[in-house]
């Protein structure tokens, strides 16, 4: 199992971020039925590339800079104002009406009403897990194919290298043990 302090010295993260988080980035990881140490691997390195800091974020930016989100049908977002209320929150690319309302309701989580929850670290540990699964994450981490993974986690392979780099030395960490 990996070690809290070694994690954040490897992900250069604030050691209280990972102690807080990453536990229940795990039990979540567990709650989706999808827990193994290659899982955990790919959501430490998933939320190291993310969010920087291993602690859940809204997207920078006002509403000026959200209104290029309104009106996008493909979000799901159809009312003014959609782009900056279903801006990116949590660990992972949680964006648009549309993923708000379907993960929420999977979750049990009222995120159309009340779309800052995502920022808190256990619904946000919860909506990063139930990303996974829905998109079958674990069969390509399964296989170690990490660019599907990237793929199928972000929709493209932005920031594949770090995601990559840390898996690396996370499993060389593991592996360790």
């Amino acid at each position: 199992m990996l070690e809290i302090l070694r994690v954040a010295k490897i992900i250069k993260a604030p050691f209280e971020n990972v102690a807080e988080n990453l536990p229940l980035i795990i039990h979540a990881l567990q709650e989706q039925g999808i827990d193994s140490p290659l899982m955990r691997v790919c959501a430490i390195a998933t939320v190291a590339v993310e969010v920087p800091r291993f602690a859940p974020i809204a997207e920078l930016g006002g509403p000026e800079y959200c209104v290029r989100f309104d009106g996008r049908n493909s979000l799901g977002n159809i009312i003014p104002g959609d782009g900056f209320k279903f801006r990116r929150r949590g660990y992972a690319p949680l964006l648009g009406r549309s993923m708000y309302t379907e993960y929420g309701e999977a979750l049990k989580l009222d995120l159309v009403s009340y779309p800052g929850l995502a920022l808190e670290p256990e619904s946000a540990a919860r909506l990063l897990a139930f990303h996974f699964k829905k998109k079958n994450v674990q069969i390509p981490v399964g296989a170690h194919c990490w660019s599907r993974a990237r793929l199928l986690i972000h929709g493209d392979l932005i920031d594949y290298q770090e995601f990559r780099k840390y898996i690396g030395a996370l499993m060389h960490e593991d592996h360790r043990k």
